[in-house]
């Protein structure tokens, strides 16, 4: 392999199919660096690329980045950067293999992250009727962590509580080894919560094009984040369907399937329409989530 120091870099796949994808994180937008350190920024940004190439059922092997930094940027930040990617870069068993450095009005991180797929990709188009939907971890976190930063207040939570919300909007964890077994059980399809559980099953339906059934107690929220919610009176229904960020993996396969795996059953695939069950009852899967261009 051809790394850092040329054009391009260069690199063999051994046979096996090439999965990339590519994401930026704009400060402001995905990140502030008043609530993340440089470190932080530098971790989520491979994270979130990561987490894609994972809900293809691929494993990440490469990376590539453009950094825009403001011409004020220090020294001492840009080390900061590159020490959290190459954290990620550890955690995830991923190389930076080359991209480009380019001064910008604002803090700017491009990642492409590039894997190696075995077998046939997972797609957010596979889901059929009858399978059953579940999700590979709790969601929530991430949504409450956001607004108790935006709060500038973490009463009514414990300090581990508060911490561990926050940490995963600042250093999410792709859920790469659940990328893998996605092709180990034979999923029909997937899709990484980046945006919210609500929109994300929405965007699996459309593209699948059937319906989706989504029990509301079924779904696994991450008890520092009910226990924050419950304290300050916070939605939490709103807050896992919509806040995003949770980067666990939204999967539809047959019911038999899901044995030998800790993931949690919460809904099913139907015919048609998007659906939330609250307390035995079906009603319209609210519109909400992340959108960068929603008016």
């Amino acid at each position: 392999m051809i790394g850092i120091g040329d054009d391009s870099a260069v690199f063999e796949a051994t046979g096996n199919t090439i999965v990339a994808a590519t994401d930026a994180l704009v400060e402001g937008v995905h990140f502030r660096s008043d609530w993340s350190s440089p470190s932080d920024i530098g971790f989520k940004a491979v994270s979130v690329n990561v987490s894609d190439i994972a809900a293809m059922g691929a494993r990440p092997k490469w990376l590539l980045l453009a950094l825009c930094a403001p011409p004020e940027t220090t020294d001492e930040v840009l080390r900061g950067l590159y020490e959290g990617i190459g954290e990620a870069c550890v955690a995830y068993g991923t190389e930076l293999v080359g991209g480009d450095t380019v001064r910008a009005p604002q803090l700017t991180l491009a990642v492409t992250a590039i894997g190696e797929l075995e077998g046939q990709p997972v797609r957010r188009s596979g889901a059929e009727v009858g399978d059953v939907l579940a999700v590979t971890g709790p969601v929530g976190r991430a949504a409450v962590g956001v607004n108790l930063l935006l709060s500038q207040d973490a009463k009514d939570a414990s300090p581990e509580d508060a911490i561990a919300c926050m940490s995963a909007h600042r250093r999410p964890r792709a859920r790469v080894d659940a990328g893998v077994q996605l092709q180990q059980v034979a999923a029909h399809a997937a899709i990484d919560l980046s945006d919210g559980l609500g929109p994300d099953a929405r965007r699996m339906a459309e593209a699948s094009r059937i319906g989706i059934e989504i029990d509301l107690g079924r779904v696994p929220v991450a008890p520092e984040a009910g226990r924050i919610a419950t304290a300050r009176g916070w939605d939490i229904e709103r807050l896992v369907l919509g806040g995003g960020e949770d980067f666990e993996l939204l999967v539809a396969l047959p019911h038999e399937q899901l044995e030998g795996t800790d993931w949690i059953e919460i809904g099913r695939v139907v015919d048609d329409g998007l659906w939330l069950v609250r307390d035995g009852q079906s009603v319209p899967l609210p519109d909400e989530g992340y959108d960068h261009f929603r008016t």
